[in-house]
């Protein structure tokens, strides 16, 4: 039986592994990813990253963006779906295939009750303190 941080960390080191060799724009935002969640809640850093992953490749957004922030999102939100064993009933019925299951996560997280929420804010906090520790320094 283990423990959620070892969830966390296990599911953390297979998040990695899925983006080696790409990690320059994923690294850069799960540092970033953070400090929003601080700044402005989960819900509208979840909500800024479902949006930056639909832009696609312009000018003011270089290629690569989209797709970093779209793992991003994805690697969060799987991790409530698969792993968290508090939210897990929250996001199971969600299936992350077409264009609309992101706007679903977004609706889940407005949805819960303070309880819920501050639970997925410590959950998405703690991944990401994991993939900044696992991902290279270099990235």
């Amino acid at each position: 039986m283990r423990n959620t941080d070892q969830k966390l960390a296990a599911y953390a080191l297979e998040c990695v592994k899925n983006v080696e060799g790409r990690e320059g724009k994923y690294a850069s935002y799960v540092k970033s990813f953070s400090m929003m969640i601080h700044n402005s809640g989960l819900r509208a850093a979840m909500a800024f990253a479902a949006q930056k992953s639909k832009k696609s490749s312009t000018a003011s957004s270089p290629s690569g963006d989209a797709p970093a922030w779209g793992n991003l999102f994805k690697d969060v939100a799987n991790f409530w779906k698969t792993e968290s064993e508090i939210l897990k009933n929250k996001f199971t019925l969600i299936h992350f295939i077409g264009p609309v299951w992101q706007k679903k996560v977004i609706n889940v997280l407005i949805e819960m009750d303070n309880a819920e929420y501050r639970q997925a804010q410590r959950e998405a906090l703690k991944l990401l303190a994991w993939l900044k520790n696992l991902l290279p320094e270099d990235a």
